[in-house]
């Protein structure tokens, strides 16, 4: 997402961190990506950075960069 964005719009992705949920041992976080002030489906993890990595996954589906049915190299979508 970060060389499709800087080439498609010039711009870096922005992460935001939407809400977390669940006990400090246990945490679960909402992530969303903006691109050029575009909000992209938010997605969820287990930790900070999965989450981002799933929203990425969502904001590269949404621009048709991937497919649905692609996923993301640790075998999550």
């Amino acid at each position: 997402l970060q060389q499709y964005a800087q080439e498609q719009f010039n711009v870096a992705p922005m992460y935001v961190l939407l809400d977390e949920k669940g006990p400090d041992h246990n945490k679960c976080f909402e992530s969303e990506v903006v691109v050029d002030q575009r909000h992209f489906p938010s997605a969820w993890g287990a930790n900070k950075k999965e989450a981002e990595q799933k929203a990425a996954y969502n904001a590269l589906v949404e621009l048709g960069v991937l497919n649905r049915a692609e996923v993301l190299e640790d075998g999550s979508y």
